[in-house]
């Protein structure tokens, strides 16, 4: 029996998932029907399935020619970190092999939707040499959805994106930033001081420390911001759209 046709998210970790599924939830999206943070290989097949982002880079063509033909729509959540313009060029690059045309130089700042080649992909073929894309029992590819973390425009993380959500005019967030600018030796470096920052304001809110996904839940992160409507409009142009 054939498998119906599903929707596929790939993020970098759990903390993404929730956040994601929070976000869905609050604003009444819709049903994404896997969120995957696990990303096997053919490599990794008898261990336990890597996280994060070079694992999902690099199990992209794997989730394209073995479950392209289940799938309707595709996307692909990472952080930018300190190089968007690299994590964009390995995805681009993936996608123009496997057939995707036409795809843009820079992401979309509302985040990149782009729409199932003409062009199929040739499935697997065990003991088989390499064939061209399309030439026999050819799969369809689905759309495919792109952001990056946080607004597709700025180098960071969800944390960045997450500090968007936070309610214009909070006294809190000044008060969290001059906090780790005064820790002594300076022990969150650049990367890691969005994490430190979020984690410390959520520890000050009424219900101390609650995670990403139940903190957007609880409406401590204000999902009527531009950011929160902009990334919303991006999950329904991939997944739900017709």
């Amino acid at each position: 029996m054939n498998k119906p046709p599903s929707t596929l998210l790939l993020v970098e970790g759990r903390d993404d998932e929730h956040v994601v599924k929070s976000i869905c939830g609050r604003m009444q999206i819709g049903h994404i029907d896997e969120i995957r943070f696990e990303h096997n290989l053919p490599s990794t097949a008898d261990k336990k399935p890597p996280r994060g982002k070079e694992a999902l880079l690099k199990a992209l063509t794997n989730y394209l020619e073995s479950r392209g033909e289940e799938l309707t729509a595709l996307g692909i959540l990472l952080d930018a970190d300190d190089d968007r313009d690299a994590s964009w060029r390995y995805i681009t690059h993936t996608l123009h092999q496997l057939g995707y045309a036409d795809l843009p130089a820079q992401p979309d700042p509302a985040g990149t939707v782009i729409q199932p080649p003409d062009r199929t992909i040739q499935p697997p073929q065990p003991n088989a040499g390499a064939s061209l894309p399309g030439t026999a029992n050819p799969l369809p590819l689905p759309r495919i959805g792109i952001w990056i973390m946080p607004d597709n425009q700025l180098n960071g993380t969800l944390e960045d994106f997450l500090k968007f959500l936070v309610p214009e005019g909070d006294p809190l967030l000044p008060y969290a930033e001059q906090t780790l600018d005064n820790l002594p030796d300076t022990p969150f470096t650049s990367p890691r001081r969005p994490k430190a920052l979020m984690h410390t304001w959520l520890a000050w809110q009424n219900e101390p420390g609650k995670p990403y996904g139940q903190a957007i839940s609880a409406k401590y992160l204000n999902t009527d911001l531009p950011m929160a409507k902009t990334f919303a409009n991006w999950l329904r142009r991939t997944f739900f759209d017709d």
